[in-house]
């Protein structure tokens, strides 16, 4: 059986495709079939972008571009139409037109890729719902497919790669077999970490949702848009995506978030391209700024000046040194300044493609993000970070309504401790995590909503190691502003407040919502009364 990109048919697809995409399962497999498939390429002056219905591929025979056109067809004085239940006609673009274009297009699209050499590229549209007996118009009837051919879907392929003299001829080398699924596979597999009991944690792969599938065909089917999402739902992971098709496709990409250690782990992960840069807002704007940013600039410094500084710096670049895409990742944190400034460091500052990634819920330093109402948005709805239990308790935080699917876990636990006593609760905790349950330092993380208690603890040692900042081996102390956008197997929370104080601002629950969410695993939670009734009943503080 054929490999399929996505594996299963979107519920929204039209019923022509539907049936084309049960014949071609009869393919063996070495064919792989890409779905509604869309690319974008640097324009360089002229259009680059493209679509199809289905492309084929296979390593012998080449590619296939493939069109689908369902219902009656008619071609009258050279203008087509297609018939509804009803009798009406309406009239439609040519599919030979679009299923040649679409081939062209493909073909300087994979021309343009560093390092590729593309196989030939043959076209065919197919006619499910009716019976073609011989050619229309200048088009032969070897390349077309009708409800006949449908039911020997091999013969069929074989008849169309005969005439575009492909069968057999190709020579497509196992790397560039896998290098043109990456460029044409509207679908990725997300590692959603360790789950389960932390003693006999095993690594579990999610396969996206379908939500997230249409999240990917966006990225490739417009080129700005907006994809929203909780916590856990695969944002960055999508962010990760379309810089690495962005670079793989010959263009420069710029990452953008706002959090510092965030920004240090994505370029880590990223190092393998120099084609992609990954920075803050801040450290962009010191690096462009030269002498225009102050030693020491502070927030106000920031919120007044900085987007100035950063479109005159950007007027002094080179066309080589600016980008082909901008992705933001924990966009709700930044200006409408800061966004627009950043537009200028684009080739293209009106045209080239911009994904914005972001959660309300996370928004910790600024107002909203005024996003423009032309670009779509698409919603992620399923946790694919969190165990259930924790993916439970940080629904909890703003009233959102409990998932219902997710991997297995332990409960959250909740220790009480008050001020005085919260450093040293902590530390047993952590040190039952090293010594009893025998975790490495490496994954446990300790968050706080203050920074006082980060500062005594990374002066401890605890059994095996010591409390560290990031960068250094041991476990790792942190507050839950810097940590925010990266995760870990197993979170020890460390929440003071004042004796009595109820959590209940919104502030309280954003910072509720964030450290909770950073738990893939574990999630241990020392905190005062307060803070431990709230957890336990959020919603009726």
């Amino acid at each position: 059986m054929a490999k399929f990109f996505p594996n299963a048919i979107a519920e929204t697809a039209p019923n022509s495709e539907r049936k084309l995409w049960r014949a071609l399962e009869h393919l063996d497999d070495e064919w792989h079939v890409f779905h509604s498939v869309a690319w974008q390429a640097p324009r360089g002056g002229r259009e680059g972008d493209g679509e199809a219905d289905f492309v084929l591929v296979h390593r012998r025979n080449g590619i296939l571009v493939v069109e689908v056109k369902g219902g009656r067809v008619e071609l009258v004085g050279g203008q087509w139409f297609t018939i509804d239940r009803f009798g009406e006609r309406h009239s439609i673009k040519d599919p030979f037109r679009q299923a040649v274009d679409s081939k062209h297009a493909l073909l300087r699209y994979l021309r343009e890729v560093p390092g590729f050499a593309s196989p030939s590229v043959g076209h065919t549209v197919v006619f499910p719902d009716v019976t073609v007996t011989e050619g229309i118009g200048l088009n032969p009837r070897a390349v077309i497919l009708d409800s006949a051919d449908l039911a020997d879907c091999r013969a069929a392929i074989d008849r169309v790669l005969a005439h575009w003299q492909q069968r057999g001829s190709q020579n497509l080398s196992p790397r560039g077999l896998e290098q043109l699924v990456r460029l044409l596979a509207p679908t990725l597999t997300i590692s959603a970490g360790l789950r389960g009991d932390i003693a006999r944690a095993e690594r579990e792969i999610v396969t996206l949702t379908t939500r997230q599938i249409e999240a990917m065909a966006m990225l490739r089917n417009v080129r700005r848009c907006v994809i929203r999402g909780g916590a856990g739902t695969g944002k960055t992971l999508l962010a990760v995506e379309k810089v690495r098709r962005v670079a793989s496709e010959g263009g420069r990409a710029l990452l953008v978030c706002f959090n510092a250690p965030l920004a240090t782990s994505l370029a880590r992960s990223l190092k393998e391209s120099k084609a992609i840069t990954v920075s803050t807002f801040h450290a962009l704007c010191a690096k462009l700024g030269g002498p225009q940013v102050p030693s020491n600039p502070d927030e106000t410094w920031f919120a007044d000046s900085a987007a100035n500084v950063m479109v005159e710096a950007a007027g002094e670049l080179s066309d080589e040194q600016k980008f082909d895409a901008l992705v933001v990742d924990e966009a709700q944190d930044l200006s409408d300044e800061w966004l627009t400034a950043l537009q200028y460091l684009l080739r293209q500052p009106d045209e080239s493609p911009i994904l914005l990634l972001l959660d309300s819920h996370q928004q910790l330093y600024r107002s909203a993000l005024n996003v423009p109402e032309q670009w779509p948005v698409i919603e992620l709805d399923r946790n694919c970070r969190n165990t259930l239990p924790i993916a439970r308790q940080v629904a909890s935080c703003f009233g959102d309504a409990a998932p219902t699917e997710g991997a297995g876990g332990p409960d959250p636990s909740f220790i009480e401790a008050d001020d005085g006593t919260l450093i040293d609760v902590v530390h047993d905790v952590v040190r039952r995590l090293l010594v009893d349950e025998g975790l490495a330092p490496e994954q446990v993380v300790v968050l706080s909503n203050h920074r006082k208690p980060v500062d005594r603890l990374r002066s401890m040692l605890v059994g095996p190691a010591a409390f560290v900042e990031p960068g250094k081996s041991g476990v790792l102390a942190d507050t839950i502003h810097r940590f925010k956008g990266l995760e870990s197997e197993t979170i020890v929370l460390a929440m003071s407040g004042r004796p009595g104080a109820v959590p209940d601002k919104h502030h309280d629950r954003t910072i509720a919502y964030v450290g909770t969410s950073r738990a893939r695993s574990a999630l241990l939670v020392v905190a005062t009364r307060s803070w431990v009734h709230w957890f336990r009943e959020p919603t009726a503080s």
